[in-house]
C-alpha cells in the first residue's frame, strides 16, 4: 500500500493558503495567496496521481475525479486557472480600483479642498487631502477589490464558475471559491484515506 502522507501534507499546504486568503491585508498579499491555492490545488491531484498508479484500487477512484475535475466547472476552472497563472500570458485575477468621491456636500462639509493623489501599480489611489476652510471633509471610499475572469488554456477559455456539484455559486469571490475547493478535497483525503486503510 502507498503511504498517502504526501497527499495530507497536500491538504495542510492549502489550509495555510486559504487562511493566507483570509487575512490578506494588501492585493499583492491577496493575488500572491489566490495563485497559492490554485498551485496547491495541482498539487494535491499530482499526489494523488502518483499514489494511484501504484494501485488499481485507487487508480480507478483517482480516474473518477479526474473525470469530476474535467465536468465540475469549479474544479475545471481552478485547474485550468492554475495552468493560465504558470504558463500563460493573462491570469485568473484583475482588480477593480475601487470607488473614491471627496467633497460630497453636506450641511458643514468643506466646500474648498487640496487633494494630492497618484496611483499605485494597481490603480489603487494613495495621497492627501486637506480642508482650505477648516471644515470637514466628507467622502466614500469602497476598496480596490480582486475579481475573477474567464480564462485561456491551451487555446480553450474556461468561464468563471457558476456552479459546483450541481449546485449555483452565491459568489465568485475568490474566498468562497477557496473554502469550496478545500472542503471537496478533504472529501477527496477522507475517500483516499478509506481506499487505504
Amino acid at each position: 500500500m502507498s503511504d498517502i502522507q504526501p497527499v495530507r501534507q497536500a491538504i495542510k499546504v492549502l489550509d495555510q493558503r486559504v487562511t493566507e486568503i483570509e487575512r490578506a491585508g494588501s492585493p499583492d498579499e491577496l493575488e500572491a495567496a489566490w495563485i497559492g491555492v490554485l498551485n496547491a490545488y495541482y498539487s494535491f491531484f499530482e499526489k494523488c496521481k502518483a499514489i494511484s498508479k501504484s494501485e488499481s484500487k485507487s487508480g480507478r477512484w483517482f480516474e473518477g475525479k479526474v473525470h469530476a475535475r474535467r465536468t465540475d466547472p469549479l474544479l475545471a476552472y481552478m485547474h485550468h486557472a492554475r495552468n493560465a497563472e504558470t504558463h500563460g500570458l493573462e491570469g485568473s485575477q484583475k482588480w477593480d480600483s475601487g470607488t473614491l468621491l471627496l467633497g460630497i456636500p453636506g450641511m458643514g462639509a468643506s466646500e474648498s479642498m487640496t487633494i494630492n493623489l497618484s496611483f499605485d501599480h494597481r490603480g489603487i489611489p494613495t495621497g492627501t487631502v486637506r480642508s482650505n476652510d477648516g471644515r470637514p471633509i466628507t467622502g466614500y471610499h469602497a476598496p480596490a477589490r480582486m475579481y475573477l475572469v474567464d480564462v485561456i488554456d491551451k487555446g480553450t477559455s474556461f468561464p468563471v464558475p457558476t456552479e459546483h456539484l450541481g449546485k449555483p455559486l452565491s459568489s465568485t469571490d475568490p474566498l468562497l471559491l477557496s473554502k469550496l475547493v478545500q472542503t471537496y478535497l478533504r472529501t477527496m483525503l477522507e475517500e483516499l484515506t478509506a481506499l487505504h486503510e
